[in-house]
């Protein structure tokens, strides 16, 4: 993750763990804290998906890989800071993982979906399931795409999707944007109906990977499909612009089976957690009692 944006999204507040071993090993892990009841968190930035340690170890054979990366997030967890809870998502292919894990860190996965452009958008195209491939062609008939740059079309249908029990920080929401338009790293893909934007998807990238990022539509128009256009739209740019699209997990089990549809396997975000007893104590009050704050 590029330190402009998690300084961006953290609003400064991003610290960063560096630690050397022999003068030739180096990690580098990016915290951010937060403070709930008296108890700290080293949790994601807002608006981040992903936040693995970078490091750099001299080329070997894999014993030796793994030990230098065992001895470098040795080092690095000795240097936490005093925390309640730490829980930060990983790059799916992250190599710490199993290191993690030997200091006594929990690891659990979500899955995403990932389209790869070297794989021939026919080839893809092919594999969408029936259902999915008729909303596209359905839908494509009716809206017309167009590619922005500018984050005004989404704004005002989330806005408009959402009303106040919106859970966006449209300030901060609005300042990545800029940031990223700064450095062209995002657009958005908007379906119109007419002049009328009646759907619209933010996607950004970094050196290989594009995120489908965020999404509103208006739910006064009844476009079944608009959602399944839009990603296969964010899938062709994703393969002109020769990177990979990361479909950016789900969060319900209907957005799952949705994203399913387009045919490609799954693969694990995973998760790096762990937490006093105390935390586990507020953590199961809340689960027991919602309303609990």
């Amino acid at each position: 993750m590029e330190e402009w944006w998690l300084d961006c999204v953290t609003e400064g507040k991003i610290e960063f763990i560096n630690y050397t071993h022999s003068n030739k090993l180096n990690i580098k892990l990016p915290i951010y804290k937060i403070k709930n009841l008296g108890m700290t968190s080293i949790s994601m930035p807002p608006y981040t998906r992903t936040l693995s340690p970078q490091f750099d170890i001299p080329e070997s054979k894999p014993f030796k890989k793994g030990q230098n990366i065992r001895r470098l997030v040795e080092g690095v967890v000795q240097n936490i800071p005093n925390y309640s809870n730490f829980r930060l998502s990983f790059d799916p292919h992250d190599e710490t993982l199993f290191a993690f894990e030997l200091e006594g860190f929990n690891i659990s996965n979500q899955s995403t979906f990932q389209y790869d452009f070297n794989v021939d958008l026919e080839d893809v195209w092919n594999n969408l399931d029936q259902k999915t491939r008729n909303l596209i062609r359905t839908t494509g008939k009716l809206l017309e795409i167009r590619i922005e740059n500018s984050i005004d079309s989404f704004f005002y249908l989330s806005k408009k999707q959402r009303n106040e029990e919106s859970t966006h920080n449209y300030k901060l929401l609005e300042e990545i944007c800029r940031q990223c338009l700064l450095r062209d790293q995002l657009v958005t893909v908007v379906a119109y109906k007419g002049h009328i934007p009646v759907a619209a998807s933010i996607v950004i990238w970094g050196e290989n990977i594009m995120y489908f990022w965020q999404s509103a539509r208006d739910t006064n128009f009844s476009y079944a499909g608009a959602n399944s256009l839009l990603l296969w739209e964010c899938m062709k740019l994703a393969s002109s612009m020769g990177k990979i699209l990361d479909f950016d997990c789900y969060g319900s089990v209907s957005s799952a089976k949705f994203l399913a549809g387009f045919g490609l396997y799954p693969i694990s975000r995973p998760t790096v957690y762990k937490y006093t007893p105390c935390y586990g104590i507020m953590k199961e009050v809340k689960r027991l009692f919602p309303g609990c704050k």
